[in-house]
Formats: C-alpha cells, sequence, structure tokens
C-alpha cells in the first residue's frame, strides 16, 4: 500500500496505559515524517491537550501539519490556523446539564479553553478530564453558560455501569441522535456533538485539502470515536486493545497501546 497520510487517536494509542509516548513511538513517527508521509493527531482532547506530543513529535507550530481535536469539531494546523469549527451552543449546554441532572449523572462541557461544570462537587471523571487536557474547570451555577461561551463537547461523566444504564434508554439515545453526534469515547465519557463533528468527516476535508484520497490513509485507533474515521480510510489499524466494535471494522490489527502498536503498524505496513 502506498501510504501518503496516518490518522493517529492518542489516548488508548499512541499513549501506553501509563498515558506515556514511548521513545519508539516517536522514532517510528518521525522517521514517517522524513519520508514525506503527513501524520495527523487525531483527537478527543482540545489542542491544549495535544500541543506537548505535537512537540515531542516535530510536528508543531507548523502551517504544513495538521491536527484534529475534540473528536473533529476543530481541524486546524499545528500552528493553530482554525480550518473547520463544528460548535454548540448554550441551549444546548442547558439541555444536557438538565437531562444530566435529571438522571443524576455528572456532566461538564469542553471549550478550547476550559471545562465547565453545574456540578457540586465536581465529578471525578471531570477532574480526569481536566487533568488530561490541561484545561481549568469553571464551576457554572445553574445549568447555564453565556451565549458567546463557544462549546465543543457536552459530556456525560462518570462510573461506566451509569453510563451503560443511560443508553439502554434507546427511545432518548434515539432522540439525541437525531440531532447530535454521540459516541463513547471511554467507559467513562459519552460526548454529545454538533451532527457535523466526527473525526471521519475531519479526515476528509483534510483529504480534500491535501489532495490525499482514502486509500492513500491509515488510519489507528481504539475506541467507538475512532470508527467514523475507519469507515472513511480503507486501510483502518485497531489497536490490539481496542474495542470489538472497532477490530470488526477494518482490515488490520496491531499490536496494544503497551506494545507500541502504533509503532509496530507503521513499521508494518509503511516504513
Amino acid at each position: 500500500m502506498s501510504i501518503k497520510l496516518i490518522a493517529i487517536d492518542i489516548d488508548g494509542t499512541l499513549l501506553n496505559a501509563d498515558h506515556v509516548l514511548t521513545q519508539h513511538t516517536v522514532d517510528t513517527i518521525r522517521t514517517a515524517t522524513i519520508k514525506d508521509i503527513q501524520v495527523v493527531l487525531c483527537s478527543g482532547r482540545p489542542y491544549s491537550g495535544v500541543a506537548s506530543y505535537l512537540d515531542r513529535l516535530g510536528l508543531n507550530q507548523s502551517a504544513h501539519h495538521y491536527v484534529i481535536t475534540l473528536n473533529g469539531a476543530v481541524v486546524q494546523t499545528t500552528s493553530q490556523k482554525l480550518l473547520v469549527s463544528q460548535a454548540l451552543n448554550s441551549a444546548d449546554y442547558q439541555k444536557f446539564a438538565k437531562m444530566a441532572q435529571e438522571k443524576g449523572i455528572h456532566f461538564h462541557a469542553e471549550t478550547e479553553d476550559a471545562i465547565y461544570t453545574p456540578d457540586v462537587p465536581v465529578g471525578r471523571y471531570t477532574t480526569l478530564d481536566a487533568t488530561l487536557t490541561g484545561l481549568p474547570v469553571m464551576h457554572q451555577p445553574g445549568q447555564g453558560v453565556s451565549a458567546k461561551t463557544v462549546i465543543y463537547k457536552g459530556m456525560l461523566a462518570d462510573e461506566p455501569k451509569y453510563l451503560t444504564r443511560f443508553l439502554a434508554d434507546q427511545q432518548l439515545v434515539t432522540t439525541l441522535q437525531q440531532k447530535y453526534y454521540v459516541v463513547r469515547s471511554q467507559p467513562y465519557f459519552l460526548e454529545m456533538m454538533n451532527a457535523h463533528a466526527n473525526k471521519g468527516a475531519a479526515l476528509a476535508f483534510l483529504g480534500q485539502q491535501l489532495g490525499v484520497t482514502p486509500d492513500e490513509m491509515m488510519a489507528i485507533g481504539d475506541q467507538a470515536n475512532d470508527l467514523t474515521m475507519m469507515s472513511f480510510v480503507d486501510n483502518g489499524v485497531a489497536m490490539g486493545n481496542a474495542i470489538p466494535e472497532v477490530k470488526q471494522a477494518v482490515k488490520f490489527v496491531t499490536a496494544t497501546n503497551d506494545e507500541d502498536g502504533v509503532a509496530v503498524a507503521i513499521e508494518h505496513y509503511v516504513l
């Protein structure tokens, strides 16, 4: 196969279980970029949670490298020139916050700069998200945010059993899906976004911009929020630790994230 672009998820894919980017993976990706292969980090995190990895990979602050963040809601150059923005609004925030309160589930929303939550105390998994993204948590009393606040994700962030129970309400989930992109990105995160925001759509945009076709792209991931990019590219690679739905959707399965699965895939299929 002739690969010109590799899209790589971060959590559970690029990083190992300890959230560490290994030197072997860094060296392998740098080798790919030296060969003029476009490497695009494609994450549910905002830019702040991705920047340090762009730096280690030599992809930072460039007008010629790209990054997909917030599950495809934002596409930008790594020098932060905005190319795509698919946002939510304050009414969406109010709707999600009310729904979460009624269901007894912790909720927060992400912008590029902060995490907003009405919860007191702040939920455990909201705190985890803040740690992963490097965003400050802003307590927003009640259920409202300013109309000027550009929200990209509403997130139910709680124990996996509570999210599984929420998803069992098929009527509610179907109603949400009629207006939003709804995806479980981790066992403890259920994300609700603009209906046009997903990793596959973001890759389609980049492909048009760069003149790269789906058969010239590889995507590597592990969770349900990676399925849209697996469907778009011709060369999907599931991590060994991926959920069954991702493994069933792709041609190839690599090693786990604790076994440098990204490096193994690139070395085997690309270099």
